[in-house]
């Protein structure tokens, strides 16, 4: 069923959305029946177009109490799930939106069915949802440790998920190795507000899921570092200063026997991006209070010395290379 005047219809649920975002008291029968009416065409129309805005609104609706509390009494939740299970890549990001904003805690309790079609996902054969799944995977992941929490107790995730991410970074093209790359840190980085000791933890397995193996996700990330590609190379840095802090970090960097003449190397890299991300895995283990035991005092001060001198230092072997450049 087409729903008459579609445009003005939008631009009448928009307005009741932008209400919504700002009073705060009890909302009255017009704009429930207004939202009533959303619902019911997010349930009828035929017009995928129509449908995917309605969806974008239900999910801006969501960010408000009181929206939240009307789609759940109307059981939205578990309409955008049905829409879910038909896995039109059209429909699903949208779907998936609504879920991106709500409790991560709820993803384990109340909406378990949207990350097992989040698993199912990863090990689809089309490629769009394989994105939706990570980009999702990534959402969840900022949320820090406790949403991160919620995934490693959902019984799939590691198995399905991780592993995926995993045989994305071995064998994929280069825009899917940076997707993956970015949901990589998502979830291993450790936030500043996170309970310190168990995030590392979480982190850490996460990490050697990803890829199985003694010291190859590593060895990974470090051949990644070294990728022609600007956004690969940039994003596997930031994947190594994300774990540099962190004492099993500096355990897995090191037990890489080039790994500290590589990162005092600067002629390695080129673009100031490259530079600034490679600076940070330098800066993440000095400032860090493992650093000097696991690294040994003279690489350490090695390290340290070469600290002060900024992302964008370049060495002697450089300056005597563009010094000959400009004699030219």
């Amino acid at each position: 069923m087409m729903t008459p005047d579609p445009l003005k219809k939008i631009e009448e649920y928009e307005h009741i959305v932008e209400l919504l975002s700002r009073v705060k008291e009890p909302i009255t029968g017009d704009t429930v029946q207004k939202i009533d009416e959303l619902i019911k065409d997010l349930d009828e129309t035929d017009d995928v177009i129509y449908r995917v805005n309605c969806m974008q609104l239900v999910a801006d609706l969501s960010c408000t109490n009181q929206g939240l509390r009307i789609l759940e009494e109307k059981c939205v939740p578990q309409k955008l799930i049905r829409m879910l299970e038909e896995s039109d890549p059209i429909i699903v990001p949208h779907a998936l939106k609504f879920f991106y904003r709500v409790n991560p805690s709820h993803l384990g309790t109340k909406y378990q069915a949207v990350l097992e079609k989040i698993c199912d996902y990863c090990q689809s054969d089309n490629r769009q949802l394989i994105d939706y799944a990570v980009d999702f995977i990534a959402a969840v992941g900022r949320g820090g440790y406790h949403a991160r929490k919620v995934l490693d107790a959902f019984p799939s995730f590691n198995d399905k998920c991780l592993t995926r991410l995993g045989s994305s970074l071995v064998s994929s093209d280069s825009l899917i190795k940076s997707r993956t790359l970015k949901c990589v840190i998502d979830l291993i980085e450790v936030y500043e507000d996170d309970p310190r000791e168990e995030s590392s933890k979480l982190s850490e397995l996460f990490y050697h899921k990803i890829i199985e193996g003694e010291h190859k996700m590593t060895n990974q990330l470090l051949g990644l570092c070294r990728y022609p590609f600007q956004e690969i190379r940039v994003n596997a840095l930031l994947a190594l200063a994300a774990v540099a802090g962190l004492e099993w970090g500096q355990k897995e960097l090191a037990a890489s026997k080039e790994f500290v003449k590589w990162l005092l190397d600067r002629s390695t890299e080129k673009s100031k991006e490259s530079k600034e991300a490679k600076f940070e895995i330098l800066k993440a283990i000095v400032k860090s209070k493992t650093g000097s035991k696991i690294f040994g005092g003279e690489n350490y001060m090695k390290m340290r010395a070469d600290l002060k001198n900024g992302p964008f230092h370049v060495g002697i072997a450089e300056e005597m290379l563009m010094d000959n450049q400009n004699a030219t």
